[in-house]
């Protein structure tokens, strides 16, 4: 019995192998990626929120099963050295995507899908000829009209291709993502350095202010209210996983400088809807210093030109900038920043 499920087993493994080359099973659907660049050893796809990592088959290729449960249509998003790429699949259809090199976002399709697909390929190699045009954009609001400019032709496209409301949101998702960082982010980049280094946020310039935040220990708080000290303020989002990798070396800076003439000041831009995760992320990190909640309060993003979090600002007593782009915690050079100063 224990011989016939072995037998079993193992004639199921090789069906499925043999299937990357035939029609996918019952209610699947089957991705099939072709390269001849051998540097490239494993591809990770995430599907909703599972990750797996694709390594190649004995024919040299990526093969994956995807396997569908209620809808008919879903998304998945691939890494490879440092290349990421959407790719629209459907229940019962055989995506072959064909890479060139390394690059994923430069891939063709061909087989089911293959002009939904290719969509996105399109997209990139426009993108590619942006780089030239994004050097005359001079403010960030040009740059967010272009991207959405952008975004609208290929939403158009798209929907010529495929009514489907998943391609519909891959398109969108994909299409934006990628215009955002080759269009809105060196822009957003550029004005920020500009301003870090001899503009506005620039050292010994007036730290822009924040107003009447909540404060977690109660009542409201301003930026006015805490002078006197140097504040280390993050600003960061409860639901930012980049944030809580700071809360361990942030204990130890706390340590170091316990008696010292400076303040930890946390503030959370996420919306409302967050506040009950954010109550409880202070409560269980134990942090000491002043815990304010922004409610989404994009203005102070903006006032210290920072699109991520999380951002470190460095201000001194009289509430003036030490620095708008100070080291993270997890980094030494925040701990050489403040040694002299304290």
């Amino acid at each position: 019995m224990m011989k016939t499920l072995q037998q079993i087993t193992l004639l199921f493994a090789i069906l499925m192998l043999a299937s990357c080359d035939k029609t996918p099973p019952k209610d699947c659907a089957l991705l099939t990626i072709k390269t001849e660049d051998s540097s490239l050893k494993e591809i990770r796809a995430r599907i909703g929120r599972k990750v797996k990592v694709l390594k190649r088959d004995s024919n040299g290729e990526f093969c994956d099963t995807i396997h569908f449960k209620k809808q008919n249509s879903d998304q998945v998003l691939l890494f490879a050295n440092k290349t990421i790429r959407f790719v629209y699949i459907e229940k019962n259809k055989s995506v072959v995507m064909n890479v060139t090199g390394d690059n994923l976002s430069l891939a063709t399709f061909d087989k089911d899908l293959a002009k939904e697909n290719n969509l996105f390929t399109e997209v990139d190699k426009e993108l590619n000829q942006y780089k030239d045009k994004v050097e005359m954009i001079e403010t960030i609001e040009e740059a967010k009209e272009e991207v959405d400019k952008f975004v609208k032709e290929y939403e158009s496209k798209g929907t010529l291709i495929s009514k489907d409301p998943i391609y519909k949101r891959v398109v969108k998702m994909t299409v934006g993502n990628n215009a955002a960082i080759t269009i809105l982010f060196p822009v957003q980049d550029r004005i920020r350095h500009q301003r870090l280094t001899v503009g506005d946020l620039s050292k010994g310039k007036p730290a822009p202010k924040f107003v009447n935040y909540e404060n977690y220990s109660g009542g409201k708080i301003s930026m006015e209210d805490l002078k006197g000290k140097y504040l280390l303020v993050e600003i960061s989002s409860s639901n930012c996983g980049a944030c809580r990798k700071q809360v361990a070396p942030l204990k130890e800076i706390e340590k170091r400088y316990k008696d010292k003439n400076i303040t930890y000041v946390n503030i959370d831009l996420a919306q409302k809807r967050h506040h009950d995760r954010w109550m409880k992320r202070v409560k269980k990190e134990k942090l000491s210093g002043v815990h304010l909640f922004a409610n989404g309060d994009d203005e102070l993003m903006k006032a210290y030109a920072t699109n991520s979090f999380p951002t470190f600002i460095l201000i001194d007593p009289q509430g003036n900038i030490v620095t708008a782009n100070a080291p993270k915690p997890t980094n030494p050079k925040l701990i050489e920043l403040l040694d002299p100063l304290l």
